[in-house]
C-alpha cells in the first residue's frame, strides 16, 4: 500500500484518525505529566511519540510501502501496551490518571483503524469503502517499474489510489505492411519495380495495427526521484504501450515513454 499527504488531507476520515491520535497523545502525555512519576506510562509516551512521528514522516517523505509492515507489527505492540495501561489508569480517581487513561483509548482506537487500514490491500471492500466515496486523486509518485535482463518490465511497487474508474479506449488505425515498409526503408532502397500479384491470386489484406490511447481524468505529477514516470495534464491523451498492473507504459505526444497510474485514466 501507498500513502502519501494527499491521502490524509483529500479525505476526511483519515485525515480525522490523524488529528485525534495527535490529540490522543497529548491528552495521553499532559496525563502522564499531571501524574509526574516515572515508569511504564511515560515509556508509553515516548513509544507512541516516536510511531506516530515515524508514521507521518514516512507519508510525507512518501516512503511508508517500504515500512508498512513494520509499521503494523509496532503498531500492534502499541495496542498491546495501551490496554495494559488504560486498564491500570482506570483504576485511579486522579484527574492526571484519568486524562492519561483518556488519550490511551482515543489512540488505541485510532490504532485499530490504522491496523485495518494499513493491513487492507486496494482491491479490499475496507479500501474501497474509505477511498470510494473521495474522487479527488491520489498523487502517487510511489511505484518504479525495474527491468529484468531480458527487458521486461516487472512492477517493484504497488499503487495505492482511490479506486474510481480506470480503463482505457482504443483507436483504430490501419495502416499497411507497405507503407510502414516504406517509411524505415532508406531513399536508396527505393525502386520503381513492383511485383504483380499472380493470376487468380488476391493480393494480401492489410493488416490492422491497434493503437491504445488513454485521456487523463486528473493532472499528474511524475515523482523527481523516478526518471520512468511521466507528469500530465488533465484530458491529456496518451498512447499506451502496456497496460499490465496498476502502472501502464505510456507515451506522450512528443514520443517521451515511461509509466502512468492506471487509475488517472478512464475509458
Amino acid at each position: 500500500m501507498q500513502l502519501n499527504t494527499t491521502h490524509i488531507t483529500k479525505n476526511p476520515i483519515v485525515l480525522v484518525s490523524a488529528i485525534m491520535s495527535v490529540v490522543g497523545w497529548l491528552i495521553t502525555f499532559i496525563g502522564a505529566c499531571i501524574i509526574g512519576r516515572a515508569g511504564l506510562l511515560w515509556w508509553i509516551v515516548i513509544y507512541e511519540l516516536l510511531l506516530l512521528g515515524g508514521i507521518f514522516f514516512s507519508i510525507f517523505r512518501h516512503v511508508f510501502h517500504h515500512y508498512q509492515i513494520v509499521f503494523l507489527v509496532f503498531l500492534g505492540i502499541s495496542i498491546s501496551m495501551l490496554t495494559g495501561a488504560i486498564d491500570g489508569l482506570i483504576h485511579y480517581t486522579s484527574g492526571g490518571n484519568q486524562a492519561a487513561g483518556a488519550g490511551a483509548v482515543i489512540l488505541i482506537v485510532m490504532q485499530f483503524f490504522w491496523v485495518i487500514l494499513f493491513g487492507s490491500t486496494e482491491d479490499s471492500l475496507v479500501y474501497q469503502f474509505i477511498y470510494s466515496g473521495f474522487v479527488s486523486p491520489v498523487s502517487q509518485n510511489v511505484v518504479n517499474i525495474g527491468m529484468h535482463g531480458n527487458g521486461s518490465p516487472k512492477e517493484s511497487k504497488v499503487a495505492l489510489s482511490s479506486p474510481e474508474a480506470t480503463g482505457y479506449h482504443t483507436h483504430q488505425q490501419q495502416p499497411s505492411i507497405a507503407s510502414i515498409h516504406h517509411h524505415h526503408q532508406s531513399p536508396a532502397m527505393h525502386s520503381p519495380i513492383v511485383a504483380a500479384p499472380s493470376p487468380g491470386m488476391a493480393p494480401p489484406p492489410q493488416q490492422q495495427a491497434q493503437k491504445l490511447t488513454a485521456t487523463a481524468l486528473h493532472p499528474y505529477t511524475a515523482n523527481p526521484d523516478d526518471p520512468n514516470e511521466l507528469s500530465f495534464q488533465k484530458e491529456e491523451v496518451l498512447e499506451i504501450l502496456n497496460k499490465s498492473g496498476n502502472w501502464w507504459q505510456a507515451k506522450k505526444q512528443d514520443g517521451t515513454i515511461g509509466i502512468v497510474p492506471s487509475n488517472y485514466f478512464a475509458q
